[in-house]
Order: C-alpha cells, then sequence, then structure tokens
C-alpha cells in the first residue's frame, strides 16, 4: 500500500477524510488503520512502497501519541491534520515534520489535493517499476 491513513472514525471525520482522499486515490491503494496500536505495528514493517502516511488527530491525546512514535515517521511524507488551530497545536504538530499541515474542521479538499500530488511526485522519482504501480494507485493518471 503507497498511502497509510490513521482515523479513528468514531470519534472524527475520518470518513470524510476517506471519502476525499478516494475521490483521488484508488480504494485498494489505501490502508485504513483506526487503532494507535495498529498504525505503529504497520509503521514498524518493512514496507517499501510506503509513499505517505495521514494521520488525523481527532484531540491532543491522539497528537500527543503521534509525538510519541515519531521515529517511526522517519523516510516517510507525512500529511497531519490537526484536532484545532490553536498555536501551541499548531507549534506540537510541526515537531513531525509533516509536509502539509491542515485542521480537522477543513473540508480535505485540499489535504487530498495534496496527497495525490505526493504520490504523483513519488511516481516520477522512483524507479521505473515503482514508480508505475505508484502512478496505477491513483484515479486520474497523467
Amino acid at each position: 500500500m503507497p498511502l497509510l491513513v490513521y482515523a479513528n472514525s468514531r470519534e472524527s471525520r475520518g470518513d470524510d477524510l476517506l471519502k476525499e482522499i478516494g475521490r483521488v486515490v484508488r480504494s485498494d491503494a489505501i490502508e485504513h488503520v483506526t487503532k494507535l496500536r495498529d498504525l505503529k505495528l504497520k509503521l514498524r514493517r518493512v514496507t517499501p512502497n510506503l509513499e505517505v502516511v495521514v494521520l488525523l488527530a481527532a484531540n491532543h491525546e491522539e497528537l500527543q501519541a503521534f509525538l510519541g512514535n515519531r521515529d517511526l515517521y522517519h523516510g516517510h511524507k507525512i500529511v497531519l491534520i490537526l484536532p484545532d488551530s490553536d498555536a501551541k497545536t499548531i507549534s506540537t504538530g510541526h515537531k513531525l515534520c509533516p509536509r502539509f499541515l491542515t485542521q480537522i474542521d477543513s473540508d480535505f479538499k485540499n489535504t487530498a489535493a495534496v496527497v495525490e500530488k505526493m504520490m504523483e511526485n513519488a511516481a516520477k522519482l522512483s524507479w521505473s517499476g515503482r514508480g508505475q504501480r505508484i502512478k496505477e494507485c491513483l484515479v486520474r493518471k497523467n
């Protein structure tokens, strides 16, 4: 899976996020986890084709949990969705070095566009076979 999404759907807008991302990335290319334990397991596994990790922090506790596991995100492109736009929350979120940062009250259209662009760029930069597989995960192929 080139795209890993953490979103606890019960406590957040995870379904809305997945719906928007599903408009630009094929559903079979998205791995969705809803538990922090599962996120850790997926990131500890060697996954050479994992390109983008989307983290939706529904609350400050989840954001702190992401920070506690920041070593697992090394080498991955991170898209981070914060629970609010408070300056302290944004500052905390930047500690994860995300490529894109937004808030949970957004419509996720920009998030989906950024994910699509990140995967397009990964396809261009990867060696031909792997890049082609990544490109095939996009709904619209260029």
